[in-house]
């Protein structure tokens, strides 16, 4: 074999190697590929917009994973992508697990151009783009998609400059807005003077000239506030004016006062001073300061002070007399300032100050009156009281009808003296007739007839009977209140515990006061029996045991007829003289008094008599009734004492004034 023969058989056989080892990796490769395949997730990765598309790489940022074109090969869940493409945002997409095998659309968003503008000479500008309000300041930094835009810049003197431009993505664009400078004249006043700065810099004079645009402007004068405030030049030439005036610091007043509750004034005006050592007080050319106390000599002082002084005020004031004499009704107590002073007449000196004076007497109105003591001379103080039962006469009707429909009648008995009670001497007289001497000191109101069924509560017009004594009183009490009168009667369950002797509330009528109604009221000479002296019955005198009665009654009056039989209504008969209604017959009265048997001196004379214990159960009778026929029944004077309700037993009453 020639050594070309061997030559080419030997690269005949290194060229079989070759291609039993492509052969080999070839398959290799294939076989990496399936394997590669089979392990790993692959997901489809949609990148919009075309654009976008055209240009874009996609980076795996995070896990386990590469890229093969479009397509995510991954075995690992956490994927995080980085897209990027020119003229785009760069975007950091996560790859949610639900969506690897599967696919993903990623869209990125256009790059913005920045537009940087700003203005000379500096100033708060505003600046507007395509219509909308950007910001206030001397520059504007902004971000704008591509495309077509407008800018408006408006300088502080309202001078508007627009602008149309073009921007591409990712590109900045930037401009100086100049606008031309103005200047104007500022002219000022001052009251009362004062220095001006403008910008920090003192002018001089009352007109300077400034550049456009906004200045801060300055006014002071030592103890004035000072005044700032801003101008704003828009227009070349233009003029500004003000007028200054300065508001003056308040004075400061130190005090020294004593004593410390006196009344300070400043020009007339009264100041609070609460325990404080120094005030402040608005300023005036002149103040007055004037310091005193009722009852002591007062400080004043006059000060021309300038505005923001500090001022000294010393007032130390003394007590001052003034000599008052009291006089009036002689024997009235006299108080001042609550306090009890002295009797009527008398003298005294007091502070010369305001008093409140009350004078006081048992029995008459009092009185307050306010004086002032003056220190030059004696000053008179008159109280002359007025009677209170005078005063209660000249103000009380002489009739009224009460609550409940009784009507009652006044009494002028003030000052009127009877004897009450029967004479030995004195026909059909009983031993409990006591004669006793009556003086009443109190006017008082009569009910002019009995009380009646329909006016306790239910009923008709008949006499209030067969009901016991503690329910009227109860009743009186009751109806007292309800005519904001006082109550009479103090009652403890049903039992009578006290009277309250000056009140003016409702109760049942006294013994004395019916037999003065019965006796002496209206009649020139006190009588016997309620129609006069003589014993014979008048006709129609009132509702008695009549003829008619002598088939029920043991007693009647033999010739004397009436109408009724039993219980009258009231007023079926005639009055008395005095307007009192059925004082004979009908229903005798339960009175207020105790009955009492004890005998009395004649000699003694009882004043407003109300009649025994306030606890008794047994209580006085008096009068006639429509079962009465004897001569000791008939009298006036006649008298009976029982603590149990009767038929024929009803009641009268009465109330002081």
């Amino acid at each position: 074999m020639s050594r070309f023969d061997a030559e080419v058989s030997k690269a005949q056989n290194d060229l079989q190697w070759r291609r039993i080892i492509l052969f080999l990796l070839l398959s290799f490769g294939i076989l990496s590929v399936g394997i590669y395949a089979l392990l790993f997730r692959q997901t489809q990765i949609f990148i919009g917009p075309e654009e976008a598309y055209q240009t874009h790489q996609i980076e795996v940022s995070r896990g386990l994973a590469m890229m093969a074109g479009d397509h995510l090969l991954s075995l690992s869940s956490d994927i995080e992508l980085t897209v990027s493409a020119p003229g785009f945002k760069e975007q950091v997409v996560a790859v949610d697990p639900t969506q690897l095998g599967k696919s993903k659309s990623i869209e990125l968003i256009p790059s913005p151009a920045l537009l940087k503008f700003s203005v000379i000479p500096e100033q708060p500008a505003k600046w507007l783009v395509d219509g909308t309000l950007i910001s206030e300041s001397s520059e504007l930094e902004y971000e704008v998609v591509a495309g077509e835009h407008q800018i408006t810049v408006i300088s502080t003197l309202g001078v508007k400059k627009t602008f149309d431009f073009e921007v591409e993505r990712g590109t900045t664009l930037q401009k100086t807005v100049e606008f031309e400078p103005i200047s104007g004249i500022f002219r000022f006043t001052l009251n009362p003077g004062g220095k001006l700065s403008i910008d920090g810099q003192e002018v001089s004079g009352r007109e300077v000239r400034i550049s456009g645009g906004k200045h801060q402007v300055r006014v002071s004068l030592d103890g004035y506030y000072p005044i700032t405030e801003s101008i704003l030049l828009v227009a070349d030439g233009d003029i500004i004016e003000r007028s200054y005036r300065l508001k003056p610091k308040p004075v400061s007043v130190n005090l020294n006062l004593a004593p410390g509750d006196g009344l300070l004034t400043i020009n007339g005006a009264k100041v609070s001073t609460s325990g404080k050592s120094q005030i402040e007080i608005p300023y005036r050319e002149q103040l007055v300061l004037q310091y005193s106390k009722a009852g002591y000599s007062e400080v004043k002082e006059v000060y021309k002070p300038a505005p923001g002084a500090n001022l000294n005020f010393s007032a130390r004031l003394k007590i001052e007399l003034g000599r008052v004499r009291f006089v009036g009704t002689d024997g009235a107590t006299v108080k001042i300032n609550g306090k009890e002073a002295g009797t009527l007449p008398f003298e005294i000196d007091l502070p010369t100050s305001s008093f409140v004076a009350e004078v006081s007497k048992q029995g008459f109105q009092s009185q307050t009156k306010k004086i002032s003591p003056r220190p030059d001379r004696t000053q008179i103080a008159e109280f002359k009281l007025a009677s209170i039962a005078a005063l209660k006469k000249a103000s009380s009707p002489k009739e009224y009808t009460s609550g409940f429909g009784l009507e009652f009648k006044l009494i002028e008995a003030e000052g009127q003296t009877f004897q009450m009670g029967g004479d030995r001497s004195e026909r059909g007289q009983r031993a409990n007739e006591i004669v006793r001497n009556i003086k009443f000191t109190k006017n008082f109101y009569v009910s002019i007839t009995e009380l009646t069924q329909k006016q306790f509560g239910s009923g008709g017009d008949i006499p209030l009977t067969n009901t016991a004594w503690i329910d009227v009183a109860k009743f009186c009490n009751q109806a007292s209140t309800q005519e904001k009168l006082k109550p009479f009667y103090q009652i403890e369950g049903d039992t009578i515990v006290g009277y309250n002797e000056s009140a003016d509330g409702y109760r049942l009528i006294t013994e004395a006061e019916w037999e003065y109604l019965a006796r002496k009221l209206g009649k020139n000479k006190q009588t016997v029996f309620v129609w006069g002296k003589k014993a014979t019955v008048p006709v129609n005198a009132g509702n008695l045991a009549d003829q008619k009665s002598q088939a029920t009654l043991k007693m009647y009056i033999p010739g004397y007829n009436d109408a009724f039989a039993g219980l009258a209504p009231v007023k079926s008969f005639g009055a008395q003289p005095d307007g009192i209604f059925d004082l004979v017959g009908n229903a005798s009265e339960w009175v207020h008094d105790s009955y009492v048997l004890a005998p009395r001196s004649a000699e003694k004379l009882e004043i407003d008599p109300l009649g025994g214990p306030p606890k008794s159960a047994i209580r006085t009778v008096k009068g006639s009734s429509y079962v009465s026929a004897s001569l000791s029944e008939l009298r006036a004077a006649f008298r009976d004492g029982t603590s149990e309700p009767r038929e024929e037993l009803g009641f009268r009453l009465a109330r002081y004034m």
